[in-house]
């Protein structure tokens, strides 16, 4: 007999940065090592340490998470996930960093973000960090990030 088949490339997610070596995240999970299809450049990078092999959950995710990144009050420049435990982090334009939580409500917490954010600003200046991971319990926590101690220059020897 005769078979027949047509193949479609799987549509791509995100560009991912896995471990140091560039993937492509497919709609199933699948990362793969060329993009034979997808959309245009992506809002923000993506970096996964610990890659495993399939990421289903973070495909979903980037799929709901990409289209609302012009939501955010600051833009976002970077998301890392480790690919163990599934800790992620947004970068914002601002310094911000995000710690997100489970890949669930995920644009509820970007406009929850912007209402927490706004009235941080005005108690304290930046950069902060917001902690997302009780939101489910209706909780977000947010802190001052501590700024690195600047050195101080040594009492330079007086002419004797």
């Amino acid at each position: 007999g005769k078979a027949c088949m047509t193949a479609v490339p799987e549509e791509v997610v995100s560009a991912v940065l896995a471990d140091g070596a560039t993937a492509y995240l497919g709609t199933t999970g699948r990362l793969m090592p060329e993009k034979l299809s997808g959309a245009g450049p992506d809002p923000f990078t993506v970096e996964l340490e610990g890659a495993p092999r399939e990421a289903p959950e973070l495909a979903v995710f980037l799929s709901a998470l990409k289209p609302l990144a012009g939501l955010f009050y600051s833009r976002p420049l970077a998301l890392h996930c480790d690919g163990r435990s599934w800790d992620c982090r947004l970068r914002l334009e601002d310094g911000t960093t995000v710690l997100w939580g489970k890949f669930e409500f995920t644009r509820l917490k970007v406009l929850r973000l912007n209402e927490v954010m706004e009235d941080a600003f005005r108690k304290t200046a930046g950069p902060l960090r917001a902690d997302l991971r009780s939101f489910r319990e209706g909780k977000i926590f947010v802190s001052a990030v501590k700024q690195a101690a600047t050195p101080k220059k040594p009492a330079r020897a007086g002419a004797f």
